[in-house]
């Protein structure tokens, strides 16, 4: 169907009859045109999208396809096409890119015209592109089509979140994967050895397998050069991915999940199994495979010798402040600690519909994580968290700044919508990274 906006009605005359009356006043229905009908005056039916992602390339075909003749053109910001594609797919899914093999088919019609580096509006957010205004587009087509998705990032709304050190997930996963306005973001990801990220979301779950990765299996994957020599000097070895709500509740499917897990070298921390129903086997199948997954552990166990680095999901925490470093007049404030409040669930922990409430005052009262500031802190889109033992809560941010959303290295996920971490690694709010909503 066409929008409404640019539909033609087409006038169809219908007598009703019933059966205790001889005849009714005529009745006339008016129904949305279909593609065939749209324009019978020999014009082609022109379709301008603005944004080059998926969306707008899915809506190019459809168009392409069910309107005979139709003539689209896409405009894009940046030079190249593909969005989310191109700069939001983790690098090492190249799976996930294979429809770009679909959008390069719909880009080669000779219906098709892609202009790129412009953008549209009354500025650009790219110094280097053109701008056109909204108007001058209108008048020159019969749609238009808006799929540029969503450009800015999802704050908490917490003190420190402009802290340098915090990082939103859509910063963090634009650098890595080369996108143009994050190529020089520059984490420092040497000051600290943990990395916390607000979320658990995939996108949270995509971040901590880039820090905790061998870097030499993460050359052979699509990842910005820039981030290959960042990578590599790396110190983080701890990776905290933290959320508001319980395992019953997280974001993260099991085929990223199962990543972390398969990671050489790499430890998971057991999580509080009172957060999982007493009798797992009972549930779904798809949360019964989640969770027996989150049972049965990492073939490398924290204790092993062959554990060189570790992550943990760390459950019914929320985040109120990024604290910041002490400073002189001659130094900017970094990252130092994140502080997180305890959370509970409601209705019960183990319905997966369950929100997060504050919990009552605790003794000692609300987490923080100290320590010297996190290396860096990424924050995840949506996190929420469950109550752990007070021995459990533990500094998630060594010294250092870094990219993440701390001082040291730290992350916090857009999923990335939507709209998009603390100690070691604190990022800024991230959909998936503040990665808040992941």
């Amino acid at each position: 169907m066409l929008p409404l906006r640019y539909a033609r009605w087409q006038p169809r005359a219908a007598w009703m009859r019933k059966l205790n009356a001889s005849c009714l006043n005529p009745v006339t229905f008016r129904t949305l045109s279909t593609a065939q009908s749209a324009r019978d005056d020999g014009r082609p039916f022109r379709l301008a999208v603005i944004g080059s992602g998926p969306a707008g390339f899915y809506t190019a075909y459809r168009a392409m396809s069910k309107i005979q003749n139709a003539k689209v053109d896409m405009y894009e910001a940046l030079p190249v096409p593909f969005g989310l594609v191109r700069f939001g797919v983790a690098p090492d899914h190249p799976e996930v890119k294979n429809c770009q093999e679909k959008f390069e088919e719909v880009a080669s019609s000779p219906n098709f015209t892609f202009i790129g580096n412009v953008s549209v509006g009354t500025k650009s957010d790219h110094p280097d592109g053109g701008t056109i205004p909204l108007a001058s587009i209108l008048r020159h087509y019969n749609a238009v089509v808006f799929s540029y998705g969503a450009a800015k990032d999802r704050t908490l709304g917490i003190p420190g979140e402009d802290l340098k050190g915090v990082y939103s997930a859509r910063e963090f996963v634009g650098w890595y994967n080369g996108l143009p306005e994050h190529t020089d973001l520059a984490p420092d990801l040497t000051q600290g050895e943990e990395a916390v990220i607000i979320g658990q979301g995939n996108v949270a779950l995509d971040v901590a397998r880039m820090l905790l990765e061998d870097v030499n299996v993460l050359r052979k994957s699509d990842i910005a050069e820039h981030a290959i020599e960042t990578l590599s000097k790396s110190k983080v070895k701890r990776v905290h991915i933290v959320g508001r709500r319980g395992p019953m509740q997280a974001a993260f499917t099991i085929k990223e999940i199962r990543e972390l897990m398969r990671l050489p070298s790499v430890a998971f921390h057991p999580i509080d199994t009172s957060l999982i129903p007493p009798d797992p086997k009972s549930l779904p199948r798809a949360p019964r495979r989640l969770m027996d997954i989150l049972l049965k552990g990492s073939p490398t166990t924290p204790s092993s010798e062959a554990a060189q680095k570790s992550w943990s999901l760390d459950f019914l925490l929320s985040p109120t402040a990024f604290l910041p470093t002490t400073t002189t007049p001659t130094t900017t404030p970094r990252l130092a600690s994140t502080q997180f409040t305890h959370t509970t669930l409601s209705p019960t922990p183990f319905d997966p519909q369950a929100y997060a409430l504050p919990s009552p005052p605790l003794n000692p009262p609300p987490t923080r994580h100290t320590n010297p500031p996190h290396p860096a802190r990424l924050l995840a889109p949506s996190a929420i968290a469950r109550r752990p033992s007070p021995s459990s809560l533990r500094s998630a941010c060594p010294s250092g700044s870094g990219g993440g959303g701390s001082a040291t290295p730290s992350t916090a996920s857009r999923g990335m919508s939507g709209t998009r971490p603390t100690p070691p690694w604190s990022w800024g709010s991230f959909r998936a990274c503040t990665v808040p909503g992941g």
